[in-house]
């Protein structure tokens, strides 16, 4: 009879499959935006856009500068939005999630789909980028998965497993979008435009991620409610959101480590694509657009593969070392590693196998797969406390606290990048998409810079990574005595 229960209540909602292809299957339009907004955005307005080279970095460094402007207005606000709003029939943080899905599907199309009279006025472009960034931009801030996951569950065993169908889910993606280029190939040939090879591709993927990404969400209960007898009705004032920043010590860790452990993941990806390309996949700057698309679905299983180990990893070396401890050994791996990424660079030995350098990248990244769902954890652990000290979760004002972080950090890092490609004189010829000669002359001493931005740079985040998570302070019988006195909090729905 206690087999029986045991067994039924380990599939109650939400440690079930609808519970868990809910969760993770509504951050699927999510995960495909930032692969393109963070993969793509730079190289598209480079290399795809069919745009004037000398002027393309230029459109893409303002966008990117406007948009950080406007999320450090607007990401507070639309947490506070969030957070005041009125439970519904269908929810509290639902009916903004099913928004941020609708328009980061509309902007993404907007983007990469540029009209031909746009692209003849370089204004218009400035203008047509600018507003269907910040469109991505609102959208990824209506993003509620965190509180969303705070509501489904207290449970940290579930929130775990939760994010480890999210990193599944996001490996599967990226296998996906590994055959984005190759698709992109195939639509430049039939319609013979590099830009509307990539608009047309960008539209399927998004309207699949779309689809499936609402289809989930309407799986997805929030179950746990504050219980309003024991919480205060006030609607949260100006004075209470500076008190979330500067009096919640979790917060605080998780964002001092958030501001370098962000740096990590786009850095490593902002130059990767113009590294392979143009070191592996070029010959004295004339492209091979075929090879690069075909091999990038090589390097990108390999690079998800190692990511998919280190997920299924994860929970016995968590278990063995502790979040933090384990957290803070592979970030060290991971600096010896973009170390010695840079030194075969610097003797010419990386530049002659592209095999070597994918290996020492997918490893770069088996690491970095370790520290996913502990970073994760922490992350809603934030919000649990906030709930635990003050009576109220805003969960949404603080997750938008993270999401500025995280967009602020894609800006900087592919300015930055764009901003290295700018001085070494970085030109792509819009009509056949080869390396300008000033481009081609500069090489040597751009693919250095390239190595840097995507090896050393993540190998310093990463050694600053494991100096601030040393510190964090939900551990133990602090953590215990928080989510005991959480549950007598909380009423089910």
């Amino acid at each position: 009879m206690s087999k029986e229960k045991k067994v039924r209540v380990k599939h109650e909602y939400p440690d079930n499959f609808l519970g868990y292809f809910g969760y993770a299957g509504m951050t699927l339009m999510s995960t495909v935006a930032t692969a393109l907004v963070t993969g793509y955005f730079s190289v598209y307005l480079t290399d795809y856009a069919g745009l004037n080279s000398s002027w393309s970095t230029m459109i893409a460094t303002v966008i990117l500068l406007v948009g950080r402007v406007v999320d450090a207005v607007d990401d507070p606000i639309q947490g506070w939005i969030m957070d005041s709003a009125k439970q519904t029939r269908f929810g509290k943080y639902k009916p903004f999630q099913f928004l941020s899905i609708v328009l980061m599907a509309i902007s993404l199309v907007g983007m990469y789909f540029l009209p031909e009279f746009v692209k003849s006025n370089r204004f218009f472009v400035l203008v047509w980028m600018l507003i269907f960034y910040l469109i991505y931009d609102f959208g990824y801030s209506f993003d509620a998965s965190v509180p969303l996951q705070q509501a489904m569950t207290l449970e940290e065993r579930v929130r775990s497993k939760q994010l480890f169908w999210v990193r599944i889910l996001s490996i599967v993606v990226g296998m996906v979008m590994s055959s984005f280029l190759t698709m992109y190939a195939v639509f430049k040939e039939r319609t013979g435009s590099t830009s509307a090879g990539f608009g047309i591709t960008t539209v399927i993927y998004s309207a699949a991620a779309m689809l499936i990404s609402v289809l989930a969400l309407s799986f997805v209960k929030e179950s746990h409610v504050v219980d309003e007898e024991k919480s205060s009705e006030e609607r949260i004032t100006f004075k209470q959101i500076i008190e979330i920043f500067t009096q919640n010590k979790a917060m605080q860790n998780v964002f001092l480590t958030l501001l370098v452990y962000g740096l990590i993941y786009p850095f490593m990806f902002a130059a990767n694509t113009y590294y392979v390309k143009w070191t592996y996949f070029s010959t004295n700057g004339v492209v091979d657009d075929a090879g690069f698309g075909g091999f990038n679905l090589i390097m990108t299983a390999l690079v998800m593969s190692s990511m998919f180990i280190s997920i299924f990893l994860t929970q016995p070396a968590i278990k063995k070392f502790g979040s933090v401890k384990l957290m803070v050994l592979t970030s060290y791996a991971k600096a010896i590693i973009g170390v010695l990424m840079v030194v075969l660079h610097v003797v010419g030995v990386l530049q002659k196998s592209v095999y070597l350098f994918v290996g020492l990248f997918a490893l770069m990244y088996f690491f970095q797969g370790f520290s996913t769902i502990p970073m994760g954890i922490v992350k809603t652990e934030s919000i649990d406390y906030n709930e635990w000290s003050t009576g109220k979760k805003n969960g949404a004002i603080v997750t938008a606290g993270y999401k500025f972080l995280e967009k602020a950090q894609a800006a900087i890092t592919s300015t930055a990048t764009l901003g290295m490609l700018s001085a070494f004189h970085y030109g792509v010829d819009e009509v056949t998409g080869n390396l300008t000669q000033d481009a081609l002359a500069n090489y040597d001493t751009m693919s250095l810079g390239l190595i840097i931005v995507l090896a050393l740079i993540p190998a310093i985040m990463s050694v600053l990574t494991a100096v601030i998570m040393k510190g964090y302070p939900i551990q133990g019988e602090l953590r215990e005595r928080m989510y005991a006195e959480l549950k007598n909090t909380r009423v089910e729905e």
